[in-house]
């Protein structure tokens, strides 16, 4: 069963990571498609063996995925399509009951090479629209708010290394802690650099499809059409703004994550679980 799953995983993963490159979204055919197929493979697989934890497994894997999904898509960190694909495998590999779980590995795996392949792509980004890049990064840099937490933390991370001076049996941890503070600042403030430089543009509402975000409010005569609240658009709402005659709106693309989910697949297929190679 999980084999099937696995394989059916990675056929589907490799569409949706071709669709997520070329037009910045999956299609919700294919998400849909998946999760029920992954319920009628362990439901027949159940009625086969006449066993129904296999079934259980199935439904708990999908449960699982979409506690993780359904949070991240409404705190807008993951798109609309990344919520159903993370769902659509959950409901194809199933959780087994036990630590070593495929799908709990792959879902660790998922946020660990996500982290990776976010950052590598950033850079990418960053480097071939560098000069915006770099204009956008100063901009934020020197704002005042920025400027305040970059002193504060540039004061705490002297404080930590005096008391690493007289603390050698911590010395070490001091330090990790300082670079850890420093990179993820400045981590930080790449990340909405390249955000600013990159992913924001207008398009008419003619080019919007259901799902894009759109990053300002829209308001017409006092009444709010679409904004970034909505967590993407709807379909009822690209109508409105098609009969209301808007020549353009704001909208944020974001990176393609679903070709990490890929990568992740892989990696657990063949290496398991990214922490234990560590332990």
């Amino acid at each position: 069963m999980l084999i099937l799953g696995l394989f059916i995983a990675f056929i589907a993963l490799i569409i949706g990571s071709y669709t997520d490159f070329m037009t910045k979204e999956v299609p919700d055919w294919v998400s849909y498609s998946l999760i029920f197929m992954g319920i009628f493979l362990h439901l027949s697989y159940s009625l086969i063996f006449s066993d129904w934890i296999i079934l259980a497994k199935g439904l708990a894997g999908l449960a699982v995925t979409a506690a993780i999904a359904i949070p991240m898509f409404y705190l807008g960190q993951w798109g609309g399509g990344d919520s159903k694909m993370l769902m659509a495998l959950g409901s194809l590999i199933g959780l087994d009951f036990s630590y070593s779980s495929f799908l709990l590995s792959l879902m660790l795996n998922i946020f660990l090479i996500g982290a990776v392949y976010g950052v590598a792509y950033g850079v990418i980004l960053a480097v071939s629209h560098r000069n915006n890049f770099w204009e956008k990064f100063k901009s934020i840099i020197s704002e005042g708010k920025i400027t305040k937490l970059r002193i504060a933390i540039l004061i705490v991370s002297i404080m930590l290394f005096i008391a690493g001076i007289f603390l050698k049996s911590l010395r070490l941890s001091l330090l990790l802690l300082i670079v850890v503070l420093i990179f993820s600042f400045y981590l930080w403030v790449f990340v909405k650099a390249v955000e600013k430089a990159v992913m924001y543009k207008f398009v008419s509402p003619s080019k919007l499809t259901e799902g894009d975000w759109i990053a300002k409010d829209i308001i017409i005569r006092g009444k709010r059409i679409c904004g970034p609240k909505d967590l993407g658009a709807t379909k009822e709402q690209i109508i409105a703004l098609k009969k209301l005659k808007i020549k353009e709106v704001l909208i944020k693309e974001g990176i393609p994550f679903v070709p990490s989910y890929l990568l992740a697949l892989v990696f657990t297929y063949f290496w398991g679980n990214v922490l234990f190679l560590f332990i």
